[in-house]
């Protein structure tokens, strides 16, 4: 009985030595990537009378993904961030002919949304009470560049002399989210410390996050809107 009671007063005093050799380095970045099934507001422009994006792709969902780094100014009760962040949206159909029956010829929309947003986590719950639950918001400004090929994956083109174009452009507006993070350090901190020690990853996470993007420019006439709702999910890293 006493070298039980004297092996688990060695073990208690043991952790906390274990605890005080590790320094915890500063954070000042944070990394994710996330992906999410999603379909742009194009049809939306129409009110009802016309279809053309789900006439040419369908109206499937398809994976968008997004990656983002951001930069912690402030850390007090959370931290305030700035963060940019670049994605990509690719969706194949079948051209549609005068007749708007389908055509024999492939043809693809491409998106590529950049944005610049400020970030707030409120990880007072993470650093306070060892919650490892952290709330989050993100709000900017963001510029989505698009363009359709044809079946050769060239960029499309319509009309000829001064009526024709190139089916290529972008849209601009803005967009916020709200999300939650789980933080993957909690359920094994001595791999969490290892991996601080040898990469400079103070904390991992995995999160959901709801996003509303409204790109039209911001109600300009003509624009090819762009935007809509989605739930992604992801993989973050603080450094």
């Amino acid at each position: 009985m006493r070298s039980l009671v004297l092996a688990f007063c060695l073990m208690l005093v043991a952790t906390p030595a274990v605890a005080q050799d590790h320094v915890v380095s500063p954070v000042n970045w944070m990394w994710d990537l996330r992906g999410g099934l999603f379909i742009p507001d194009i049809d939306s422009e129409f009110g009802g009378a016309a279809t053309p994006y789900a006439d040419i792709f369908g109206t499937e969902k398809k994976m968008a993904w997004r990656t983002e780094l951001s930069w912690q100014f402030y850390r007090g009760i959370g931290s305030l961030g700035v963060g940019a962040d670049l994605g990509m949206f690719y969706r194949s159909g079948k051209a549609l002919l005068d007749d708007g029956t389908k055509s024999g010829d492939g043809t693809s929309l491409i998106l590529v949304p950049m944005g610049l947003k400020l970030v707030y986590r409120f990880d007072w719950l993470q650093t306070a009470l060892h919650v490892p639950l952290t709330p989050y918001g993100k709000a900017g400004l963001v510029y989505n560049f698009w363009w359709i090929t044809d079946g050769d994956g060239d960029v499309a083109t319509w009309g000829s002399g001064d009526g024709g174009g190139r089916a290529s452009g972008g849209t601009y507006g803005y967009e916020f989210a709200l999300g939650l993070s789980l933080l993957l350090d909690f359920f094994d901190p001595e791999a969490a410390a290892n991996l601080e020690r040898e990469s400079g990853i103070n904390n991992s996470y995995i999160f959901v996050e709801w996003v509303y993007n409204k790109s039209d420019n911001f109600g300009g006439d003509g624009a090819l809107r762009v935007g809509g709702t989605m739930w992604m999910f992801g993989l973050a890293v603080e450094f």
